[in-house]
């Protein structure tokens, strides 16, 4: 069975049927690097890693609304669910990228909102799982059926200025191949 690494490895703003968005840039490859990829359905989920970022003062007065008081952060502290979808990744062989669009509108839970808002400066941990199932087939396989692994994951540091260039509504238009 191949081995399929997925990583996440650049981030920019752009608009989406006029909202703004930020797209992760994930980049899929597969080992052995001939084996030819027909079909993969990929579901994702992508969560904000509150609990991995350290908070200066002013911060944690203001996620009060988010996590409670700082003193029982210990309890309420946790990873924020940013999005979710499916789709359906183009065949490819040994590798391919694609990209995720990140709501940054009305579509965003208000405690990412809140989250976002709170932050002064510096970078946001985000953490991708991936699972769903591939059709394959390489010089020496036929044609076969895999799900991905259950510890398909990817993590990215997005920069808190591109949140803030995307809800600014300074987000140029871009096309490209979306998963929704």
């Amino acid at each position: 069975m191949p081995e399929l690494k997925l990583s996440i490895h650049e981030a920019h703003v752009h608009s989406l049927g006029g909202k703004p968005v930020v797209g992760l840039c994930v980049h899929l490859a597969v080992t052995p690097p001939q084996t030819h990829v027909y079909s993969l359905s990929l579901d994702y989920e992508v969560q904000i890693d509150a609990v991995r970022r350290p908070y200066i003062p002013d911060e944690q007065r203001r996620l009060v609304s988010v996590f409670g008081p700082v003193g029982i952060w210990y309890y309420t502290l946790h990873s924020l669910p940013w999005t979710s979808g499916t789709g359906q990744v183009p065949a490819f062989i040994g590798e391919t990228s694609i990209e995720l669009s990140l709501p940054c509108n009305g579509e965003v839970n208000s405690a990412v909102k809140k989250y976002f808002q709170a932050l002064s400066a510096g970078d946001v941990l985000l953490a991708a799982s991936f699972s769903g199932a591939a059709f394959y087939a390489s010089d020496d396989l036929p044609l076969q059926q895999c799900p991905l692994p259950d510890n398909s994951r990817a993590t990215f540091r997005l920069a808190l200025a591109l949140w803030n260039e995307a809800t600014e509504g300074h987000s140029p238009s871009a096309e490209a191949f979306q998963l929704a």
